[in-house]
């Protein structure tokens, strides 16, 4: 909706009015996928693509889908399908959007790592990751149906070649000059948050605690616990941020 974007700087921007909602999306967040053994991962990970087929159900009842292609998406929409199945569903799912909507597609990943870490802890790493080189791989790399493809988590893929096949990709850290204002909140976004809250003058005490961040040559603060303090202000200051994950 624009009308979320109504008076933020974004909208200002050539680049806000060339690509806002042009572009059929993939959204999976790996974020809950964390399973003891690989049968239960197996089955999360089935019921997540399965669920992002579902929100493109009308895809089904289209046109422009043969017999085929609607038979394997039911397939995995209705989770009939075994795992080696899934890996293909990045690049079928995006090469159906492109066709239905005759526009190229934007693929989301968040915290793709996250059941990567349980496999390791739990011991089934290999299991895992050979899943996420044909899921990943065959999705991202050299798919021609897509126009962009971000992935967030802590592991870089390239870096450590963890999947050798998918490795094209452009890196950012946090230690990258190009997005350092984008990891947290900036000291000019802090202040103006501060003001429009009517809490000026816990200016200093808000650097005390949570600022301490340097991403490049931005100055950052936290924006998790600066967004719990000021919802939670009669709490005082906290630690918010290190009570989110272990180590």
């Amino acid at each position: 909706k624009k009308t979320l974007f109504s008076g933020l700087n974004i909208e200002k921007e050539d680049v806000f009015k060339e690509h806002f909602a042009k572009y059929p999306v993939i959204y999976l967040t790996f974020k809950d996928i964390r399973s003891m053994n690989f049968k239960d991962f197996s089955s999360k990970i089935k019921l997540l693509i399965s669920r992002e087929c579902r929100r493109h159900s009308y895809l089904a009842e289209s046109q422009v889908l043969d017999d085929f292609d609607k038979r394997f998406f039911n397939s995995i929409a209705f989770m009939e399908s075994e795992l080696s199945f899934y890996e293909d569903t990045l690049i079928e799912l995006s090469k159906y959007l492109h066709k239905y909507y005759k526009q190229k597609v934007v693929i989301l990943i968040d915290e793709y790592d996250t059941p990567i870490h349980s496999a390791f802890h739990y011991g089934y790493y290999d299991e895992c990751i050979n899943f996420f080189k044909g899921f990943l791989g065959a999705g991202l790399k050299d798919n021609p149906d897509i126009f962009k493809g971000v992935i967030t988590g802590i592991l870089r893929i390239a870096k450590e070649s963890i999947f050798s096949g998918l490795n094209n990709l452009g890196v950012y850290t946090l230690l990258s000059d190009k997005f350092s204002d984008k990891f947290g909140l900036t000291r000019p976004e802090t202040d103006q948050l501060l003001k429009d809250s009517f809490n000026e003058d816990h200016a200093q005490d808000i650097e005390k605690w949570y600022d301490g961040y340097i991403f490049g040559d931005t100055q950052v603060y936290n924006p998790w616990s600066i967004m719990n303090y000021l919802s939670n202000i009669k709490d005082g200051f906290k630690p918010y941020w290190a009570n989110t994950a272990s180590d």
